[in-house]
């Protein structure tokens, strides 16, 4: 809920004109097969869609009104000049309402996981985006979710284009902004690692005097980081290194102690494995440090700490373990997950790997990089479905069902277990796989 507003208070913010009766909402939706009761529908335009052909239809499923940018007869509604600019107008002045302080994070990896920690750092009171609404609409259907019974929020910020972090941010005008990783992902649309950084850093520039910088300690873009941060603002820096503000030394047997500025605070005990893991927890803490949370809290409320579906989950099916990290996939956290299952003591570890979207001219020699990763740490590789053409040859698959059946085969002639780990693109629909061996399975 956001709140009360009404269709006057709409025209204020947007520079619309209202047509029809006035009339209070304390909703936004943009997909009129949503709950669309008591709420404004907002019709979106796109290059295959219209939301102006579903207004009716959203007035029916309860909507009290739209926001159009041609009017559309018998409906009460704001018209826009353009509705996507409306809807951000909208969302910049419900921010404007909320006094609490926001976290905003973005990140090449971990972006996600970083936000459900923060989330389950803060606790109950804590507003955060649903899901992983991190674009143009996602983020100001986020900020439209504020209200007065929320003590503060995290926002989750993405991008493929240099500019796209710079526009978000200002509608959400942090007190603490997180960066948690800068690598590849999605480097074909950026147009290079150089402009990948420079995405990256514009998160700062919603900063002001009073806010925190939250970025990691010791790598090759650490420095550029800082140099973007606004001048007066707090910098922490997160990682497994003494150097860092918010640091953790890892044993050989796995324990991790985490560190606040070289003071021993705790044992830090997830349920997520994974260097990587420890890294996204390194930084949530710091972010909600520059919260108020008191260190030690924010180390014991990651206990136990198990993450979203698709996201390094463990899945037994007797002898065969599958580890399902389908959400998405970068070059980065391909080779994090394959380190996840280079550590594990199965003697048969196999990776069933989608390709890798948006890698643009870096697509061949990134998945050549995981491949020989893979080799290195005794892995057997099942590549699925749109790899580089030079890389179609042996334990290729065009489909994950034609995966999914060479695996279910090969599992049921393994004599000994066998950890599998599964993991792609969104693009290359890789939880087809693991739903097929749960159904076999008699799991589904």
């Amino acid at each position: 809920m956001m709140g009360h507003w009404t269709l006057a208070d709409v025209v204020r913010c947007t520079d619309g004109w209202q047509s029809g009766e006035d009339c209070a909402f304390d909703r936004v939706v943009t997909d009129s097969r949503q709950d669309c009761t008591g709420a404004l529908f907002v019709a979106l335009e796109g290059p295959r869609f219209d939301g102006h052909d579903h207004v009716r239809a959203a007035i029916e499923a309860g909507a009290v009104a739209a926001m159009t940018s041609r009017e559309v007869a018998g409906v009460s509604q704001v018209v826009v000049r353009d509705t996507l600019s409306g809807l951000q107008a909208l969302a910049a002045a419900n921010r404007q309402r909320f006094d609490a302080p926001v976290l905003a994070l973005t990140g090449s990896a971990g972006k996600t996981t970083v936000k459900e920690m923060c989330r389950t750092i803060l606790g109950g009171r804590t507003w955060a985006t649903p899901g992983n609404l991190n674009n143009h609409v996602g983020v100001p259907l986020t900020l439209l979710g504020l209200d007065d019974a929320h003590a503060q929020a995290v926002v989750e910020l993405g991008a493929n284009h240099v500019g796209e972090i710079a526009r978000l941010v200002a509608l959400v005008r942090p007190r603490v902004a997180v960066v948690t990783s800068v690598g590849l992902a999605h480097v074909g649309e950026f147009g290079g690692p150089g402009k990948i950084l420079q995405a990256k850093s514009e998160i700062f520039s919603g900063l002001d005097e009073r806010g925190t910088a939250i970025l990691p300690a010791n790598q090759p873009y650490t420095d550029a980081l800082k140099q973007a941060v606004p001048g007066g603002c707090r910098i922490l820096t997160f990682g497994r290194d003494a150097t860092a503000d918010v640091a953790a030394e890892v044993s050989a047997e796995g324990t991790v102690q985490v560190f606040v500025e070289g003071a021993h605070v705790a044992e830090l005990k997830l349920a997520l494995p994974g260097l990587h893991s420890v890294d996204n927890a390194l930084a949530a803490i710091a972010g909600c440090l520059a919260l108020g949370v008191e260190a030690d809290k924010a180390v014991r409320k990651l206990a136990g700490f198990r993450g979203q579906s698709g996201r390094l989950a463990e899945i037994s099916l007797g002898a065969v373990t599958l580890i399902d990290d389908t959400y998405n996939a970068n070059p980065e956290a391909m080779l994090a997950a394959l380190d996840v299952l280079a550590a594990r003591r199965e003697p048969v570890k196999v990776a069933v790997l989608g390709a890798m979207a948006e890698l643009g001219d870096h697509a061949l020699a990134q998945h050549q990089r995981v491949l020989e990763a893979a080799q290195a740490k005794g892995i057997q590789v099942v590549r699925v479905g749109d790899w580089p053409a030079s890389l179609q040859r042996e334990n290729w698959y065009p489909t994950p069902e034609a995966a999914a059946d060479w695996l279910l085969a090969e599992t049921d002639r393994a004599g000994s277990p066998v950890a599998v780990l599964v993991k792609g693109s969104r693009s290359a629909r890789m939880e087809k796989v693991v739903d097929f061996m749960k159904t076999k399975r008699g799991l589904n």
